[in-house]
């Protein structure tokens, strides 16, 4: 879960989450708190993962000129976003977080490598 120094997630049982306006909800990345090695970090030594998968998007948000303005994510992106800046949930024992569109930092797209005979 949060690491030391971290406030307490809420905790929800047997909900539906759907977010409002420009916020994102994310399943961190639970190999972000793991070496390359495989080697698991304790709370004392790693950093807040920055890494998850978009579970569920909100409708998006309204300009300043009064248009809608959608959500450029889809359930099922992996996304780098911005640490300490979500709002922690525990739904049903698993861990996730409230992002704002402007704390996702970027899509991660895997690439396709050519593999030469």
């Amino acid at each position: 879960m949060m690491g030391p120094g971290h406030y307490n997630p809420t905790i929800l049982k047997n909900v539906s989450i759907r977010p409002h306006g420009d916020r994102i909800l994310v399943k961190p990345d639970p190999m972000a708190n793991k070496t390359d090695g495989g080697i698991v970090l304790p709370d004392s030594v790693r950093g807040k993962p920055t890494r998850g998968e978009v579970v569920a998007v909100g409708p998006g948000r309204v300009s300043q000129e009064g248009t809608a303005v959608a959500m450029p994510f889809l359930v099922g992106q992996q996304v780098l976003y911005a640490a300490f800046s979500e709002t922690g949930l525990v739904i049903d024992g698993e861990e996730y977080l409230i992002l704002r569109e402007p704390d996702i930092y970027a899509v991660i797209e895997p690439c396709e490598v050519a593999v030469e005979a």
